[in-house]
């Protein structure tokens, strides 16, 4: 069976022998939904998850001795922008999630990443433990709400201390947001 990238993920392709849900109608039924609900339920994801969006930030050559420096946005999946530059959220929302990819083990010191919320720092946070590579930190429903536009400005901010290895390390950092919910008031 061929496989078909979508939006970093597994999708079947169109009638395959694994596409056991319908597709008539313009919606889906059938083993494919409710196995990716029982997955999202047990891994306590929202069933309405169709408004979480992934936003990419990363820094190459991850220095020791950074205190709240701003992580460079990833444009279309390539290398980080040349501009360390927030991301402005079209709708209010909230902070769901944080994930980090390095591409070495932290051995040692401190790696910590922080989202800002208009430029303040908020208590949604993740640290890569010694001996790991990647973290990822949930966030409970509301505890890390953002406005629309420029005041709820998202940006990730890494402090390091006694890293190792230093210098030699990449980081992606995902932010996951959700938004949407009660767009008539998405302004406010």
């Amino acid at each position: 069976m061929a496989r078909a990238k979508w939006l970093g993920g597994y999708k079947p392709p169109t009638g395959s022998s694994s596409d056991s849900g319908s597709t008539s109608g313009g919606s889906t039924s059938g083993a494919r939904s409710s196995a990716t609900q029982a997955v999202q339920e047990s891994a306590g994801i929202p069933l309405a998850a169709s408004g979480i969006i992934p936003v990419y930030f990363g820094l190459i050559d991850v220095a020791t001795g950074l205190t709240a420096s701003q992580l460079y946005r990833v444009f279309g999946h390539s290398a980080p922008a040349g501009k360390q530059v927030s991301w402005i959220p079209p709708f209010r929302g909230e902070i769901v999630a944080l994930t980090l990819r390095t591409d070495a083990n932290k051995t040692a010191g401190t790696l910590t990443v922080t989202t800002y919320v208009g430029g303040v720092a908020t208590g949604a946070l993740a640290s890569l433990d010694d001996g790991a590579d990647s973290e990822y930190e949930p966030f409970a429903p509301g505890a890390y709400p953002f406005a629309a536009g420029e005041e709820g400005a998202l940006d990730l901010r890494i402090t390091t201390a006694s890293l190792t290895p230093a210098a030699s390390m990449d980081l992606e950092a995902v932010l996951f947001v959700s938004m949407g919910k009660d767009l008539a008031s998405a302004k406010t």
